[in-house]
């Protein structure tokens, strides 16, 4: 839908739709690509790319959906838009549309979170929070280094130690028989489990979900 508005009015809202599909593409490249941004698995879909690792609607839907939408209600100029427009100086736009598209993201992130549409790296310092692929399930207290934008290593548990976690969004109790076993490579040596079902929790503090939810 976004992408007919766009088409529809042209000019720059089309090529804005344009920009933030290309940025859509390369945030989701890098974070596969670059171990350090790799930090979260998407729920299995029927359309999947590279690597079945990223769905369609991460491609051309939410990115669209929040930045353009917000970019639209912060500089929109047209007539239907007339009432919501925030009237900001030209040097206020691009913080009004980083701050509006923020907080058009967060029940989105926090829903996504707890409904299991991805997972994040259990766990990983910069963040600290499905049938599919998600981080691996391995050996306990394995570590593995990262680098920040500011130039620091920072460290964390390279899988997921399915017996001992930090997140309280997700567990196996809906799985048969119980937390996923890992694979012998043949010489005894367990290999990395990455493809394995994961069950949702009930919503325990309820003042969050309907503050965030409703």
């Amino acid at each position: 839908m976004r992408v007919f508005l766009a088409y529809r009015h042209g000019g720059r809202y089309f090529y804005t739709w344009i920009a933030v599909t290309i940025f859509a593409f390369n945030i989701e490249l890098l974070a596969i690509t670059v171990p350090d941004l790799n930090i979260s698995w998407h729920a299995q879909g029927v359309l999947r790319f590279f690597g079945m690792r990223v769905p369609l609607y991460a491609l051309f839907g939410f990115h669209q959906m929040f930045i353009y939408t917000s970019y639209v209600l912060v500089s929109s100029r047209l007539l239907f838009m007339v009432n919501f427009r925030m009237r900001l100086p030209w040097w206020a736009e691009g913080p009004g549309v980083g701050l509006s598209a923020m907080m058009l993201q967060l029940p989105f992130r926090i829903l996504g979170t707890k409904m299991l549409w991805w997972t994040w790296h259990d766990t990983d310092p910069t963040i600290k929070e499905r049938l599919g692929l998600h981080q691996p399930i391995g050996k306990c207290r394995e570590m593995e280094s990262i680098h920040t934008p500011a130039g620091s290593v920072l460290h964390r548990e390279k899988y997921l130690c399915a017996t001992k976690y930090d997140e309280a969004y997700f567990d196996f109790h809906c799985v048969p028989n119980g937390i996923p076993k890992q694979q012998d490579d043949g010489s005894g040596v367990l290999l990395p489990l990455e493809f394995y079902p994961i069950c949702g929790t009930d919503f325990k503090n309820r003042a969050e979900y309907i503050t965030v939810i409703w």
